[in-house]
């Protein structure tokens, strides 16, 4: 056996063992130093809340200016309108869709600015601080005004044809019969005449023409046949008969329509105080409504005139 040979070969093994472990070592100094030279960045660390940009939900876009008043949100024409007229109109307005409420609210608040400057500017009436351009105004008040512009500014003109029968018991004074007994008769015989028309038995000409035969009403009035019947045909608020109050009621019945009993008075001659003294009753044969002024299309010329500005 030869010992010398085995001794080198465990020399040679050690040494082999011994190299690969300073290698091994090697490796991981060269490891851990590449580890402690790499940076991990975090890429929001260095982030503040000024450089974050946050855009409101439901807003497609940023204000292009700001606002030269404090609380302004717009500004229409001459006029600022600010947060507390808006929050005015809110408290009013069902809150659904808060957002959209604002969109829908602003546009009406820039609306009824146009209103009101339009109608200074056409001579409808003198603005001042109490309804605009006002932080302090009285916002219900304002309301007020452009209600009452719109209705000035959106006319129609109504046309009325129609006949009316009737029946005095104080023309000029009382007739034979006494103002109670009168009126009472009066009342009796335009209330049957009324009921008959309304029922379609008869039709007013008849009405009027059983009026002019009926010679018991000569004792209420004398000139009984003249006033029993007449025919009308009238616009834009026209006079049709002596009363305004009548021409009212008149004026309030559609197409068609036959009134009821209508109570007129006039001055009793012995008192020099207003009495019932006449029954009447109307019917409409035609009703018929044209635009003279349009709201629609004033508030559009008046739109073109007024720059607008939000904030």
């Amino acid at each position: 056996m030869d010992l010398s040979s085995s001794s080198d070969k465990k020399k040679i093994y050690i040494l082999g063992a011994a190299i690969m472990a300073l290698v091994i070592v090697i490796v991981l100094v060269v490891v851990l130093s590449a580890k402690k030279s790499v940076t991990v960045t975090n890429p929001i660390a260095n982030v503040t809340p000024a450089d974050v940009s946050i855009t409101p939900v439901g807003s497609n876009t940023a204000p292009s200016k700001t606002s030269p008043v404090q609380g302004a949100i717009a500004k229409v024409g001459e006029e600022y309108l600010y947060e507390s007229d808006l929050n005015y109109e809110l408290t009013y307005y069902p809150a659904n869709d808060p957002e959209g409420a604002r969109d829908i609210l602003t546009q009406k608040m820039i609306e009824d600015s146009i209103i009101l400057q339009g109608a200074q500017a056409d001579g409808m009436i003198r603005l001042d601080p109490t309804i605009y351009n006002s932080k302090t105004k009285d916002y219900s008040k304002r309301i007020d005004a452009v209600a009452q512009l719109k209705d000035q500014l959106d006319q129609k003109s109504t046309a009325l044809e129609g006949t009316v029968i009737s029946i005095w018991f104080n023309n000029m004074g009382v007739g034979n019969a006494g103002y109670e007994k009168g009126k009472q008769m009066a009342f009796t015989e335009i209330s049957r005449l009324q009921k008959d028309i309304k029922d379609k038995k008869i039709s007013m000409e008849q009405a009027g023409y059983q009026i002019k035969n009926n010679a018991a009403l000569a004792q209420l009035d004398s000139s009984y046949r003249a006033n029993a019947i007449f025919n009308f045909s009238v616009s834009d608020n026209q006079k049709i008969t002596f009363s305004p109050e009548i021409d009212k009621q008149i004026y309030s019945l559609n197409q068609g329509d036959t009134s009821g009993v209508i109570t007129g008075k006039d001055l009793d001659p012995a008192t020099n105080q207003q009495i019932d003294s006449v029954y009447m009753v109307a019917q409409i044969t035609k009703r018929s409504t044209t635009t003279v002024t349009s709201y629609a299309q004033w508030l559009e010329d008046k739109t073109k005139a007024y720059a607008v500005e939000k904030y």
